[in-house]
């Protein structure tokens, strides 16, 4: 199983904290939340993390959102994902 964690606001317009899915790579764990999350629309559109959502596996972040759609991020049992709002300010 791989735990997926929503930080800050994406917790609160979902109500969830924390999930655990059985999913064999990033692809899959988008698409999965996309269909299953409440609100899912305010961090994910088509698949595809909106521009203010950080996604974070295991501590490094993920950048290149390309490398998702084609060669895939590959999960293993007791990966943590977390999606962290992006936060700016002046």
């Amino acid at each position: 199983m791989v735990k997926v964690k929503l930080r800050g606001i994406l917790a609160d317009v979902t109500g969830v904290n924390e999930v655990e899915l059985e999913v064999n790579d990033l692809q899959e764990l988008l698409c999965r939340l996309e269909k299953s999350l409440p609100n899912a629309w305010k961090i994910l559109i088509n698949s595809r993390p909106r521009p203010y959502v950080s996604i974070v596996i295991n501590g490094s972040a993920i950048n290149n959102m390309e490398s998702i759609q084609s060669s895939g991020i590959k999960l293993h049992k007791g990966d943590v994902v977390e999606f962290i709002p992006i936060v700016g300010g002046g």
